[in-house]
């Protein structure tokens, strides 16, 4: 890999058990926070336990993360919705 993923100074890989919580990986909650600050979007699937703007609630929930984060999200053909999700 290379480009803008080295710049992060993160592993190329995240160790990820599907019966593990992820909200306990410190890694993968690192690499979130640091996608964040560079405003990454994340998006939302209704259809998925685990989507990343989930992720970035739970994040927001426990206390880790402190500021907003954005989701996006698909309504219909040519319908995408651009969401901030800010604490209050």
């Amino acid at each position: 890999m290379g480009g803008a993923f080295e710049q992060l100074d993160l592993d190329s890989v995240i160790a990820f058990t599907p019966k593990g919580r992820v909200e306990k990986n410190s890694k993968l909650i690192d690499l979130m926070l640091k996608l964040n600050a560079r405003g990454v979007v994340f998006s939302y699937d209704p259809k998925s336990m685990v989507s990343p703007s989930w992720f970035m609630a739970r994040l927001q929930d426990q206390g880790k993360l402190l500021g907003p984060y954005k989701e996006i999200s698909w309504r219909a053909p040519n319908l995408w919705l651009l969401t901030t999700y800010e604490l209050v």
